[in-house]
């Protein structure tokens, strides 16, 4: 409605302007056809019926595009509508997935295991984790992949407690990945894994590992 406003604002302002140029041109013929003696009382009333006929034309006009304009303001606040519908839907159904549904979700690509450093360990020495990555449906190992780690305190998503940065595991070949902290004090750790693949979200292939420090 503002934009309305504001545009209908303008085309007022401007028949304005036009009504003024026309009283401008018709009171200088006026003044021309007083001072001559060749010209009657007809002609200037031929000029006000022309000039009454021009202001119901340009009303006519005025108020075709008034309505054109409501019409297409219409149609772009449907469109805007919309528009607004497809971008609320996808974030409709992210918020359906709570982050525990995306925790717990298997990896997609992969199969993503512990081979050593599971149980408990001791606190305040480094521990050497490692981790298998296997194809998902050959059960191939696989080399050469950026396997992502982050360590938390506590079980999964419990504390939200990290220590330090995210960290890329060592690659040791033959689809083995090495990741070494120390515990620094007792307790849970969970050992968030994410295995990069092109393409795909980093918690499309991701597992947890829980270890115990006492």
């Amino acid at each position: 409605m503002q934009r309305s406003n504001v545009i209908l604002g303008l085309l007022a302002a401007g028949v304005a302007i036009a009504l003024i140029t026309s009283i401008g041109t018709f009171r200088i013929v006026a003044e021309s056809q007083s001072n001559s003696s060749s010209k009657n009382d007809e002609e200037i009333t031929e000029l006000l019926i022309d000039m009454k006929s021009m202001m119901a034309r340009m009303n006519e006009r005025m108020d075709m595009m008034v309505e054109r304009m409501d019409a297409m303001m219409e149609n772009m606040d449907m469109m805007m509508g919309m528009m607004m519908g497809d971008m609320m839907d996808p974030m409709d159904d992210m918020q359906g997935d709570t982050m525990e549904d995306m925790m717990n979700q298997e990896p997609q690509d992969v199969r993503i295991e512990l081979k050593s450093g599971h149980g408990k360990v001791p606190v305040g020495k480094e521990t050497e984790i490692v981790i298998a990555v296997l194809d998902k449906e050959s059960g191939e190992p696989l080399e050469g992949l950026e396997v992502l780690i982050h360590i938390e305190r506590g079980s999964s998503m419990s504390s939200m407690e990290m220590m330090g940065d995210m960290f890329p595991a060592e690659d040791n070949g033959s689809g083995e990945y090495i990741v070494r902290f120390t515990p620094d004090g007792e307790g849970a750790y969970t050992v968030h894994t994410m295995v990069m693949i092109p393409r795909k979200s980093m918690m499309d292939n991701h597992m947890d590992f829980s270890i115990i420090a006492e």
